[in-house]
């Protein structure tokens, strides 16, 4: 798979509630709730003026009151000139660089999967966000909005969750498959829970159930500054493919 291939698969896997496509990105507004689906997505290679670029993107976000953010990719084999060029106008215009992403790639055929789907539940949308909201410290009034947005979902997908005995979410994990590939979201475990094997139960169920049903690919984004779910992804054979980044203006 490509950049632009995972790109538009995990636009399918997180939808935004409005979507834009142009000439030299994409469009995407969700009510601010995750800059993943309230950004302009820069396409790889695109010949534009910063300042239509800048003004597109911030009439667009000023009429629904949100800060304005640029998403930047930083594929491996091509050229970054331009890539430059548009985060330097951005900075310059007080745009501030944040959480700089991995995008990793898994080849399915070169993976042993075991069985670990009896460990882990099925749940529905909601449940399945309470108990990310709860693993991550999240804001529970936004329960609904994120809802609104995954029941949006239209490709095959699967909500899953590790518990324990007394009921307490473990650890939390989705997977989408659209274009042949599954895309991995809301991977969390518990502070106290960490190390214990419970991120790879929840990820081998969710290989194993994406690969039954035809996926030759599984991918998943990480922050660079998260680094025991990269070596986690490592372990697995996750490599990465390219990175991204965020610039945010102000509202």
């Amino acid at each position: 798979m490509n950049v632009m291939e995972i790109e538009k698969a995990s636009r399918l896997a997180w939808p935004a509630l409005e979507e834009q496509e142009l000439l030299f990105g994409v469009l995407r507004y969700a009510r601010g709730m995750d800059r993943r689906a309230n950004s302009l997505s820069v396409y790889p290679n695109v010949r534009i003026k910063n300042t239509e670029l800048i003004s597109v993107t911030e009439n667009f976000f000023s009429r629904r009151n949100i800060a304005p953010v640029v998403k930047l990719l930083q594929p491996r084999v091509s050229s970054f000139e331009d890539v430059i060029a548009i985060d330097t106008a951005l900075a310059a215009r007080g745009y501030e660089k944040q959480s700089l992403t991995h995008s990793m790639l898994l080849d399915l055929d070169e993976v042993a999967l075991g069985d670990d789907s009896k460990s882990c539940q099925e749940l529905t949308i909601k449940a399945w966000l309470c108990a990310w909201y709860e693993l991550t410290n999240r804001q529970a009034e936004n329960i609904a909005i994120h809802k609104m947005t995954l029941a949006r979902i239209r490709s095959p997908h699967l909500f899953l969750a590790n518990k324990n005995e007394e009921g307490r979410t473990l650890s939390s994990a989705m997977g989408v498959l659209a274009h042949g590939a599954l895309g991995l979201f809301g991977i969390a475990t518990a502070e106290e829970y960490r190390n214990k094997g419970h991120a790879s139960k929840i990820l081998a169920s969710l290989l194993n159930w994406g690969r039954s049903r035809g996926a030759r690919y599984a991918y998943l984004q990480v922050e660079e500054s998260n680094h025991a779910a990269l070596s986690l992804y490592h372990r697995w054979g996750f490599r990465k493919l390219y990175s991204y980044w965020y610039r945010v203006g102000n509202v």
